[in-house]
């Protein structure tokens, strides 16, 4: 998700239950997505898990902390305090990048994984073939490896 997607997130987005669980893009009042769709993506288990073990005392999942004008905590998170939580979190466990690294990383994770390029596109909210290649950063290992398999099929 971006960073307006992921700030823009309601509880009602979130459905945990079934055989297909999802996040819902989708615009709200005074905010629509960057591309203007809505879609939907599906949580793999342990983001389920990770979602289900969340409070639910917002109607925004991701929640500014308590204030004295605010002492539940109800409050919509801003786009700074989360990048700002995530360098904290990346200094802490001494790791590099930033917000948009992570998408970066999926998405060309996804691709070497022989995900098509469709569904990556339908998961990260791209419509054109040409953005999402600018996106996937097939890792040299990965590069390597499909070239040692080509080599052992044909010998050459």
């Amino acid at each position: 998700m971006r960073i307006g997607e992921a700030k823009h997130l309601t509880w009602a987005d979130v459905v945990l239950e079934g055989a297909n669980p999802v996040l819902h893009v989708r615009p709200k009042d005074g905010w629509k997505p960057k591309t203007g769709d809505i879609r939907a993506i599906p949580l793999s288990p342990r983001a389920v898990e990770l979602l289900g073990s969340l409070s639910r005392h917002s109607k925004w999942v991701l929640t500014a902390p308590p204030r004295p004008s605010d002492p539940k905590g109800q409050r919509q998170i801003s786009e700074r305090r989360l990048l700002l939580h995530l360098k904290r979190l990346l200094a802490r466990i001494d790791l590099p990048g930033h917000l948009h690294t992570f998408r970066h990383a999926f998405i060309s994770h996804a691709a070497s994984q022989a995900v098509p390029e469709a569904v990556i596109r339908s998961w990260v909210g791209h419509v054109d073939t040409q953005t999402i290649r600018l996106y996937m950063h097939i890792a040299d290992r990965t590069s390597q490896s499909w070239m040692q398999r080509l080599h052992g099929q044909h010998g050459g």
